[in-house]
């Protein structure tokens, strides 16, 4: 192997090297982001993309479903809020209730 071969591949090594390390930065991004929005994430016992990525996705899809189904309670507490206000049922103080506590999960994610 020549000089001019050890030095590209010393040059591609250090490349790689850095990507690995800008990619890894990002995804410890994401997990401060997530954490920062109240999403729980365990601590990953190694340093592996793999894992690592296992944890975010998982707490990613959480974190939306959790946000899919606060705004899904929401949406139907309202609902029943404005039909026992204006319409014919007489549990409004149910609906109410129940509006209440759809609007103190859904803040979580404001």
């Amino acid at each position: 192997m020549s000089e001019s071969e050890i030095k590209a591949l010393k040059v591609q090594l250090e490349r790689s090297k850095a990507a690995r390390l800008r990619a890894w930065s990002v995804l410890q991004g994401l997990r401060d982001a997530l954490q920062a929005a109240g999403v729980i994430i365990p601590p990953s016992s190694e340093k592996s993309f793999a894992r690592e990525g296992e944890f975010l996705e998982r707490a990613l899809k959480k974190a939306l479903l959790d946000r899919e189904e606060a705004l899904r309670d929401l949406a139907t507490a309202a609902r029943w809020v404005d039909r026992s206000a204006f319409g014919q049922q007489s549990d409004f103080a149910q609906a109410h209730q129940a509006l209440l506590i759809a609007l103190e999960k859904a803040g979580r994610f404001v």
